[in-house]
Order: structure tokens, then C-alpha cells, then sequence
């Protein structure tokens, strides 16, 4: 009977679930694909949304180097969440302006339906139709995404822009730098702020409207200090990477995550992302669905791409995945010391787990099995998978040091078996 390995190490690192309320998602239906189609609901409507394995006791890192003092995880123990980054962030350099708001009485303008300090400020903002009716004068489009488009004020900056839900109004001749008056009911849509369109005028044509460059990507995704201010607005940021392909793991919205872990949302344009994407430029409007702040690029030409990553450089992820239960004690003779699961660039032939041996006898683990609850496994076979008493032994993808990171495998299981990036046990 074969000896089951569990490896007691959960990878925990980037996964959770999205899943908004009914009617909640991410924007529109214009260049979306079946996948999206089935994600959106209505924007009120239709806006939905080579490490050194044999130093002892190491502790895992990005990069595969190895470091700290021995810890033996403990069966049942729960294990430590990966360190936050704490490399410093420039300041936030957007800042709302109180001259933006209009004058007391009159006619509100979008800093007043957005900005809390502005003494019009809509609040508390109705969340159901048919909201507060209003005009808007001299507003541009800034970008258009099938049935819901976005407008900002001329001046631009902090709490300068909101989105548009157009219900299927033949607003297809409208475009990018278009001068409007429109009349709707404003909203607080899902915690996104939007106006029900009623009627419009175009009025006139302006430049394209300059999107508003961030300091740092952190400050306008998810909880970001500019998050809030620069919703509906048109924003840029730049050097930033891939970091993570699907970070809805197990569903799969079309979004992909870059530095400062900023969401980039498909919907005016479908990115085939990979991890190490190097991007000059992303642009495009802020927008707030399933909990999430995101950008929007409306084309090909808010990516400005510097480099690609790898072909098989994509976040892992298997829906049945699952955590093995703390009260699942393994063979107690052999334990997990370090994992690679996420190396740096490409994950082909880089991941590999150590184990260690805490006993005072060697250890075979021939006929033994590597498994994983979603239904991966491998039988260990041969007369070499003997791991020294108070010893180490490394299997992995891959052997050959100049392709896995220099890392010495003392065995290969090729790829009949992966280690997810996102969640899981083996």
C-alpha cells in the first residue's frame, strides 16, 4: 500500500473569489467576448463588471534565495501569510480642488455629484432609481464602452469624471472629445457613481481629453488613496508589470493585475496577459464594479507595451483546488522546508519543493505519492528517493540547473505535475 506525501504547505498568495450581486459587474458589452458577455450584468445595467535549496531551515522568497533561521512547520500549525511590499510609494499627487465645485444653489457640475466636500454634494446618494435628476453642461467624453460611456469636466483632475449608463439610447455617433449637455438621474450604482441618461446634445468638439497621470499605480487601485477621487476619470500610469494573469482565481472576469496591484479590466480591449508584461503606459478610465477600482483601457493604444512576458508565463490556478484539513497529520516523517511555486519569469522547469527529514534514520520514499485535491498525483519511484537523516532532498520540475535556476533537484517529476500560483495543498 502506498504511502501518501502530504505536503504541508498551504499556498495561499493572490486567490479570492469575485461574485457581485445580481446586477452588479463590470462595463458594457463593446468589444466583449462570450466570457465577459456572461460575466456582465446592467451597468445599472451593463457596466459589471534559483534558490539555494539545500541551506537548511529557508524560508521561501520571490526570487528563490533562501534565508532565515529553522522553522519546522508543525502539522496543524497555521502558516505565515506572505510580507506585504514595503518598498515606499511616492506621495499621492492628486488632490481634490474646492473652487471645482459650483456655486451653492445652482447648477451642479460632477465635482459636486462626486466630491463630498463640495456643499452640493449629493448625500446620502440614492442608490435606486429614479435618483436625482439633473443637467450637466459642457461635459467631454472621454471614452465609450457599448452602452455606457464616460464624461469628465473640462478642468479635469480629482472627482472631474462619472460614467454614463445610456439603457440602449442610439448614442453609437458620440466620440472621444465630444462637447455634451445631457440631462439624467444621477445614482450610486453597486458604490459606483453614474447618471442615467435621459437626453444629450452635442454642443461642440475638444481635444482629447489628457488622461491624468498617476504617481503610482498602488494609489488608484483597490483602496488606493486616489482610488475614490479618480473614478469616472481618465488616468494614466506608467512602468508598470504583470503581476498576476488572473487574479479572480478560480473565476476568470478577463482582468489582470500590474504593479501596486491595479486591476485592468477587457472590456474596450482584450489583453492576452503574461506574467512579466512591461508596459510604458496604461490608460483609461477609472471604474468600480465587484469591489474592485480598475482601469479601463478603451483600445490597443492605452497599452503602450515595452516587452512581453513568456508564452507560459500565466497565474495558476485550478477551481478544485482545496486545503488539506489541519486534522490531517500526513506520514509525520518527512517535512516541507521550502516551495517554489511562483518563480520569477517563466514557471516552466523552475518549481520544485524540499523536503526534509527531522529523523535520526534515512528515510525511503520510494512508492510513495505526491497528490493534490485537484486531483494531481504522481507515483515516486526508485531506489534514489532516500533523504538523509536530518537531511534534505529537492524534487522538482526539473534537474538540469541551467534551466531550473540553479537549483540542485535531486529528482524530476517533468511535468506530470504543477504547483499553482494562486491556492491549494499537495
Amino acid at each position: 500500500m502506498k504511502k501518501l506525501l502530504f505536503v504541508l504547505l498551504i499556498l495561499c498568495w493572490g486567490c479570492s473569489s469575485s461574485s457581485g450581486p445580481a446586477g452588479e459587474g463590470d462595463i458594457g458589452t463593446s468589444g466583449a467576448d462570450a466570457a465577459d458577455v456572461a460575466d456582465a450584468a446592467d451597468v445599472a445595467g451593463d457596466l459589471d463588471e534559483p534558490g539555494d535549496a539545500s541551506t537548511p531551515d529557508a524560508e521561501e522568497d520571490d526570487t528563490g534565495t533562501t534565508s532565515g533561521d529553522p522553522d519546522i512547520p508543525q502539522s496543524g500549525d497555521d502558516l505565515p501569510n506572505p510580507q506585504p511590499d514595503t518598498k515606499e510609494l511616492p506621495p499621492p499627487n492628486g488632490v481634490a480642488q474646492y473652487k471645482n465645485c459650483s456655486e451653492p444653489g445652482g447648477s451642479r457640475n460632477i465635482y459636486d455629484l462626486q466630491d463630498p466636500q463640495c456643499p452640493d454634494h449629493i448625500d446620502p446618494a440614492p442608490t435606486e432609481q429614479p435618483g436625482v435628476s439633473l443637467s450637466l453642461t459642457g461635459v467631454i467624453v472621454t471614452a465609450l464602452f457599448g452602452d455606457t460611456l464616460f464624461v469628465q469636466e473640462e478642468a479635469g483632475g480629482a472627482y472631474s469624471g462619472i460614467a454614463v449608463f445610456t439603457h440602449g439610447l442610439p448614442t453609437m455617433d458620440l466620440a472621444v472629445g465630444d462637447v455634451l449637455d445631457l440631462d439624467g438621474n444621477f445614482q450610486e450604482y453597486f458604490e459606483n457613481s453614474q447618471i442615467f441618461l435621459v437626453d444629450w446634445t452635442v454642443t461642440g468638439k475638444a481635444s482629447e481629453p489628457l488622461p491624468f497621470l498617476v504617481s503610482h499605480a498602488a494609489h488608484v487601485a483597490t483602496g488606493g488613496a486616489m482610488a475614490e477621487m479618480m473614478e469616472g476619470v481618465l488616468v494614466q500610469v506608467a512602468d508598470v508589470t504583470t503581476i498576476h494573469t488572473k487574479p479572480d482565481c478560480p473565476q476568470d472576469w478577463g482582468e489582470f493585475m500590474v504593479t501596486g496591484e491595479l486591476r485592468v479590466d477587457d472590456v474596450g480591449y482584450k489583453w492576452d496577459a503574461r506574467l512579466g508584461d512591461h508596459f510604458e503606459t496604461v490608460t483609461g478610465p477609472i471604474y468600480f464594479g465587484f469591489k474592485n477600482h480598475k482601469v479601463q483601457p478603451r483600445n490597443a493604444d492605452d497599452l503602450v507595451v515595452l516587452s512581453k512576458g513568456g508564452i507560459g508565463s500565466i497565474s495558476k490556478c485550478i477551481e478544485s483546488d482545496c486545503i488539506i484539513p489541519k486534522t490531517e497529520t500526513g506520514t509525520g516523517q518527512i517535512i516541507v522546508n521550502e516551495i517554489m511555486a511562483d518563480p520569477y519569469g517563466e514557471d516552466d522547469g523552475q518549481e520544485w519543493i524540499e523536503l526534509y527529514n527531522p529523523g535520526n534514520k534515512e528515510v525511503s520514499m520510494d512508492g510513495w505519492q505526491l497528490k493534490d485535491c485537484g486531483g494531481q498525483k504522481i507515483d515516486l519511484i526508485g531506489s534514489n528517493l532516500v533523504v538523509p537523516a536530518k537531511g534534505y532532498f529537492v524534487i522538482g520540475n526539473n534537474s538540469n540547473p541551467v534551466t531550473n535556476g540553479g537549483v540542485p533537484v535531486d529528482h524530476a517529476y517533468g511535468d506530470a505535475f504543477y504547483l499553482p500560483n494562486t491556492l491549494g495543498s499537495v
